[in-house]
Formats: C-alpha cells, structure tokens, sequence
C-alpha cells in the first residue's frame, strides 16, 4: 500500500480518503502526459514530457519544492501541484526527507 500511495492516513488524489491496493488514476494529471514518477513514504513526484515537476503529499521538511514547503512547518499537499522553479526536468528521486531533480541546462 506504500502508506496510501506515499500519503500516511490520507489519500493519493483530491477526494480519495482510503487505501488502495490497485493502481489508479490520478485525476489532477490526467490532462499531462507522464512519463516517470517516484516515490517516497509521504509524498510522490511525478514529471511530464515537457519536464515539469509536480510533487504532492508531506511536505513538512520542504520535500515538495513549492514555496510554501520550503519555509517549513506543516505542510500537506492533496493533489500534485506544478513545482515553479524548476524547468527541463530529466529525472526525479524521492526519499524520505527529500527529492532530488536533474535538469538539462
């Protein structure tokens, strides 16, 4: 279960509140074409063919990219969010505390 898809005790997507044992779709991206996706404990990653990020889940040690994680604190994200300060991402890692992006310059 990856702790609901890499969300403790909440769900993969906007609405989802339960656990899964089977692939789904995740609604907020369906309109961009995916083409990797990592995973952590608490939040997952994904990048499209046009090399956006876009990262959703825990973000409390600034995991997610996005400026209201990387101040710190609290920080839950339902539902993946574009990360804005990075473009031409080629390949995306996550772990426990972190995610590390490469980028073509």
């Amino acid at each position: 279960y990856a702790n609901l898809l890499g969300h403790v005790q909440k769900g993969c997507d906007r609405g989802q509140q339960s656990h899964t044992v089977h692939p789904r779709r995740v609604d907020a991206l369906s309109n961009h074409r995916i083409v990797s996706v990592a995973c952590a404990q608490h939040h997952t990653c994904a990048t499209d063919d046009l090399g956006n990020l876009y990262t959703w889940g825990n973000g409390n040690a600034g995991e997610l990219g996005t400026p209201a994680s990387a101040s710190g604190g609290e920080v839950y994200q339902p539902f993946p969010k574009r990360v804005p300060t990075l473009r031409r991402v080629v390949a995306v890692a996550a772990a426990e505390t972190h995610t590390v992006a490469i980028v073509l310059p």
